[in-house]
């Protein structure tokens, strides 16, 4: 996982770095939390901070998310799509997915604001995920 996303979550919760114990308590929380980051964590509750982290962070959002389909063996778009914040929003197109992560403008501000709203949650949960996994792994 790139140390640059790792910090830009880590940072976008309110923690200057990993060593803070509220930090670590607090990614342990996402981690085990069943809805995610949907159960309100940091500064990634309201649309204007997760749009901005996401536009912020698209870049390295999309090579986690590029890896970790490749891992998968789908497409990112698939992967996408099948976020449960987003599966079943029929609002939501393929589409739309593809515009959001390679930056083709559409009218569609709403979807627009739900895809990068997913996106960073992803991120923030991966980091998660991520972080805790290494906690039982040492």
């Amino acid at each position: 996982m790139d140390k640059k996303l790792i910090k830009a979550v880590v940072n976008q919760l309110g923690f200057n770095d990993l060593n803070d114990p509220d930090c670590v308590d607090q990614l342990k929380n996402i981690a085990n939390c069943p809805y995610g980051m949907a159960g309100g964590f940091g500064s990634f509750i309201y649309y204007s901070d997760t749009t901005s982290f996401f536009n912020n962070n698209r870049k390295l959002i999309l090579e986690q998310l590029k890896d970790q389909a490749f891992d998968l063996n789908i497409s990112v778009i698939e992967m996408v799509a099948g976020f449960n914040c987003l599966k079943d929003d029929e609002e939501i197109t393929i589409d739309e997915i593809g515009n959001v992560l390679f930056c083709i403008d559409t009218d569609n501000h709403n979807e627009k604001m739900i895809i990068k709203n997913a996106l960073a949650w992803y991120s923030a949960e991966e980091v998660a995920y991520n972080f805790v996994n290494q906690l039982e792994d040492a």
